[in-house]
């Protein structure tokens, strides 16, 4: 679930407006000094980090950003960040980047928005601040500034041979505005295009393969709690089938006291994700060449057959219709949960091969439960090093968010519910999609075309449903939905 922050501040799932914004605004305690809040994490995987030198935070789904912090990701991480103007801001693998200003005051018009960054690959679709007047949203790079006015692109930038920086932007919808540091000129990059500087400064058309690669490096792709779940039965049931475990359950409760055991079957299955996501980039490109392609005919159409006084109102609808356009490909965009399915079904040799090497080391006199434990303890070594790698004290960085999310509030509850809710009501609600950590995706998954999550509960509630049988009726239908998927 994507909590949208637009006039309102959201905090930690809670929309704010009118009376209920200074109480819960003051439980805010980013830090020292309460620095402002101007986004959330709307999607992650991997690790990723915010925050000040002193006060690192580890980041997952829902948790907020403020003004000044550091925001950098690991190894093969990204991260996809919803800012309070409805901008989204992904960041790819070895990335960092500060968020030095981002203020937006919807009623007076005003705000600001710079985003300096340092390395790695950043994803931007623009939201309401750049569709003021004067674009009050810009990109630093240390080589580069981008103007940014209602559109949507990428900027690489990295370290030549020579030790010297080395920036590429791409503009994908519409145009950007490259002001180059040290009078090396102003250019505008237009949808398609790519301007790369290193030495020497140009503007050409992407290539098709630099268009395509954006999209596995900026997205998040990864398998939901419920499909990770059937992931573990298949990884139970060739253990049993490989003699490593005499039943299905045996093997389906040691995996469930250390699930980063299959971690590697997990990122296999993810890697099929990217690969079903580039297939989806393939035809997307294809419809923009063939779209383009068509617009020109019928423009040229237009131009002949069009009486002369008629011309001007047929190009401003044409505008018009280009400003409407929408991508297919989507940066908050998922994989339906049948999709995911269908990934995991088709993963068997991954899920024997881990199922192998368990089952030959329980053969030889090893328990089950150390053989699982110690590949779950293998996993952690390996991840707390990349950590470290980072600089990270991740047990800090843990602490520091649990923190954060224990004084502001971490759940991500529907923003209309709780706007309609008394005091005590929120209370309730909030405590009891604690109880039940998959809500939010049983949310999502329930979310029926024009109906937003928020709706669905508010729906089971106004039926006399206490909240708890309202988020057992969600997880019911859920479940439901699961099981059909597998058939």
């Amino acid at each position: 679930m994507i909590l949208v922050l637009t006039g309102a501040v959201s905090v930690g799932g809670y929309l704010l407006s009118g009376l209920d914004k200074a109480p819960l605004e003051n439980k805010i305690k980013s830090e020292q000094n309460q620095r402002e809040m101007v986004g959330i994490v709307a999607q992650f995987k991997g690790y990723a980090f915010a925050g000040t030198k002193d006060n690192i935070r580890y980041l997952s789904d829902n948790t907020p950003l403020f003004q000044g912090d550091k925001v950098i990701t690991g190894k093969d991480a990204r991260l996809v960040m919803k800012m309070r103007d409805e901008a989204v801001i992904a960041m790819g693998a070895e990335s960092e980047a500060v968020i030095q200003e981002y203020r937006y005051t919807p009623k007076e018009e005003g705000g600001k928005g710079v985003i300096v960054f340092a390395k790695g690959i950043l994803r931007f679709t623009s939201g309401k601040l750049a569709q003021l007047k004067g674009h009050p949203f810009k990109v630093e790079t240390p080589l580069a500034d981008l103007g940014v006015r209602g559109t949507e692109g990428v900027v690489r930038l990295g370290v030549g041979f020579d030790k010297k920086f080395k920036v590429e932007i791409i503009t994908m919808q519409k145009e950007l505005i490259v002001s180059m540091k040290d009078g090396k000129g102003l250019y505008s990059v237009k949808k398609n295009e790519s301007l790369f500087s290193h030495r020497n400064t140009a503007v050409r058309l992407a290539t098709r393969e630099k268009l395509k690669a954006i999209y596995p490096q900026t997205m998040v792709r990864k398998i939901s709690p419920l499909a990770r779940q059937q992931l573990m039965q298949n990884v139970a049931q060739s253990l049993v089938d490989q003699g490593g475990s005499r039943s299905r359950e045996v093997a389906m409760n040691e995996l469930s006291r250390f699930p980063d055991a299959i971690q590697d079957v997990v990122i296999h299955a993810e890697k099929k994700l990217y690969e079903e996501l580039e297939k989806v980039v393939d035809k997307k490109l294809d419809y923009d060449e063939n779209e383009e392609k068509l617009a020109k005919d019928v423009a040229g159409q237009i131009e002949s057959l069009i009486p002369a006084e008629k011309k001007g109102a047929v190009q401003l609808l044409l505008k018009e219709r280009e400003s409407l356009s929408v991508q297919d490909v989507s940066l908050l965009g998922k994989p339906s949960e049948k999709q995911q399915l269908e990934v995991i079904m088709g993963i068997d040799e991954a899920v024997n091969r881990f199922s192998k090497g368990v089952s030959e080391e329980v053969k030889t006199g090893s328990p089950l439960e150390q053989v699982i434990r110690r590949r779950a303890e293998k996993v952690k070594v390996r991840n707390d090093e990349a950590v470290r790698e980072m600089g990270i004290d991740l047990e800090k960085a843990e602490k520091n968010s649990k923190n954060i999310k224990d004084s502001i509030g971490s759940i991500d509850s529907p923003g209309t519910l709780l706007d309609e809710a008394s005091t005590e009501e929120r209370k309730t609600l909030v405590d009891e999609l604690r109880k039940v950590p998959s809500s939010l995706d049983i949310l999502a998954a329930t979310t029926r075309k024009g109906v937003s999550p928020s709706q669905v509960m508010t729906d089971s509630l106004k039926r006399g449903m206490t909240v708890k049988e309202a988020i057992q009726a969600r997880e019911a239908e859920y479940e439901s939905i699961f099981k059909k998927a597998l058939h």
